[in-house]
């Protein structure tokens, strides 16, 4: 499979976290890519409407189609 444009990271960011210590270790999330993001809400979507088959390819679609649209709306302006 070709590699596609994932739109970018949505939700990257650092926490702090108490592991096992009295101090907190300074953890890095690159969190997840726009693509996946957009799948996940087209997921949810595609399964409150009671599709059963290819229902990850289709979010995905959706996703591929969003960030598509993005590209295009900031080539415009």
């Amino acid at each position: 499979m070709p590699n596609k444009k994932d739109g970018g990271l949505f939700f990257p960011g650092t926490r702090y976290e108490n592991r096992g210590t009295n101090i907190p270790v300074e953890v890095n999330y690159s969190g997840v890519t726009k693509r996946q993001w957009y799948a996940g809400m087209a997921l949810q979507g595609i399964l409150s409407q009671h599709y059963i088959t290819n229902t990850v390819e289709l979010a995905y679609r959706y996703a591929d189609a969003m960030i598509a649209f993005e590209a295009n709306e900031k080539e415009e302006v």
